[in-house]
């Protein structure tokens, strides 16, 4: 089973921190742009897209967009990458205004 790997392309620091802890938290490793990867992890309107495996995260969705067949590990980490992200986002949702849950 080979390593998944990533580029990422962020709006924000924020954003890039974001998809840095939720790529690590999914096992996948991200490589500077330029280098072999697996896919790409965006937040919306930034970076080229990966030719074959492209994730783009927006505020209310993820945008999966593949041209050809991902491997089984790709689809594991992908799945992981969005369990992740759903719980982040299940988690702030339920952040009150006045800071408690």
């Amino acid at each position: 089973m080979g390593e998944i790997t990533a580029t990422l392309h962020a709006d924000s620091p924020l954003a890039r921190a974001g998809l840095e802890r939720a790529a690590a938290l999914a096992d996948i490793r991200v490589v500077t742009p330029g280098q072999s990867a697996t896919m790409a992890l965006r937040s919306a309107g930034t970076g080229p897209p990966h030719p074959t495996l492209d994730i783009t995260i927006d505020v209310d969705r993820a945008v999966i967009t593949v041209t050809e067949q991902p491997s089984p590990p790709a689809w594991t980490a992908i799945n992981s990458l969005l369990a992740h992200l759903a719980e982040t986002t299940h988690r702030s949702s339920s952040i009150r205004p006045d800071g408690h849950r």
